[in-house]
């Protein structure tokens, strides 16, 4: 595997230092197949028009603190969406996770489950969900 293939890498391939070898097959010791294989999981959403922003507010707190709860999750970002060019969804979350079932053990824990139907389902009205291996196609 050739560091040119990530040109996402390349603006700082200067900053550790490298030789042939370890630019085919890590990234700062870091080996590139983990970048490859992880798993995505992202969730976009849109608020019921009725739902006070306390309540909004109250979702995204409980929201940032699972990095805090599912600790083998990686890379969280919570954000609103700030498109011009399609404002179908306000807000996403992505998240990556090192192998499938550290997705799974996420998706159907009981914490994960009680937020689903107990907090989220009741104050969004429309969401898409899209979970996918980095480099599969």
């Amino acid at each position: 595997m050739d560091i040119g293939n990530y040109p996402f890498l390349s603006g700082i391939a200067g900053a550790c230092p490298t030789n042939s070898e370890q630019n085919r097959v890590s990234y700062c010791g870091t080996p590139l197949r983990i970048y490859e294989k992880m798993i995505k999981h992202t969730l976009f959403y849109r608020f019921r028009p009725d739902v006070p922003e306390d309540r909004r507010r109250r979702l995204l707190e409980l929201q940032k603190d699972f990095p805090r709860i599912f600790p083998w999750m990686r890379n969280f970002a919570l954000g609103r969406n700030i498109s011009e060019r399609d404002d179908s969804y306000e807000y996403a979350l992505t998240v990556e996770f090192d192998t499938r079932e550290d997705l799974d053990r996420y998706l159907r824990s009981d914490e994960h489950e009680r937020h689903v139907k107990d907090e989220f389902r009741p104050l969004i009205e429309s969401r898409a969900i899209v979970s996918f291996v980095a480099g599969e196609l």
